[in-house]
């Protein structure tokens, strides 16, 4: 039988120091709206996009192959009597709470933000690539359509590990002073998936 042996000493080949990487800054993100406490995430990544909340109620979208980006629009200021206001001119500000992608693959993000008349509420979108004809030339761009909005007040969202067709909506009680949470869950058939 052939036997083989094999010495490594590690005195004798010194470990090189590992390589930087390089970084590209994409967008410059400040993460605290003061006088809003977050309970979600306010980023969210899956494989093909980058989702960010912006001032407003605004979630900007980043493709990661291409850097091509969209904004996503429902979460509407309240401009209502006794509206949340933070700035020095007293105008309605318009958070998002929380954005969740239904998992790394798939093309369906969830936010929780404001929704005009109600305090909160939650949207499911679907993100997704086409190819526009602009002057004559093809282009990628961002599309987004919502799939879902319902009026109902909520702080955070959890998916099913299995569905996007069934998440639960994360709230504080109306006794927040006790730290109870109410969690309420969402059935529903209208999510068409990619993925």
């Amino acid at each position: 039988t052939n036997h083989l042996k094999t010495t490594y000493n590690i005195n004798s080949s010194p470990i090189s120091p590992p390589q930087p990487s390089n970084t590209t800054p994409i967008a410059h993100y400040n993460s605290n709206e003061p006088g809003f406490p977050y309970s979600g995430a306010t980023i969210a990544v899956n494989d093909q996009y980058i989702c960010y909340v912006v001032k407003g109620g605004l979630i900007r979208v980043i493709d990661r192959a291409n850097a091509s980006r969209t904004l996503l629009r429902g979460h509407q200021p309240n401009t209502g009597a006794g509206a949340p206001s933070n700035n020095s001119k007293g105008a309605p500000v318009q958070v998002v709470f929380d954005l969740a992608f239904f998992n790394s693959t798939s093309d369906v993000l969830a936010s929780v933000g404001g929704l005009g008349a109600v305090e909160n509420g939650i949207i499911v979108w679907r993100i997704y690539n086409a190819a526009v004809a602009n002057n004559g030339a093809q282009t990628i761009e961002i599309l987004h359509e919502k799939m879902l909005q319902i009026n109902f007040p909520g702080n955070r969202l959890v998916w099913h590990p299995f569905t996007p067709n069934m998440f639960l909506i994360l709230r504080a009680s109306q006794l927040e002073a006790d730290g109870v949470h109410e969690a309420v869950q969402v059935e529903t058939t209208k999510l068409l998936t990619s993925s």
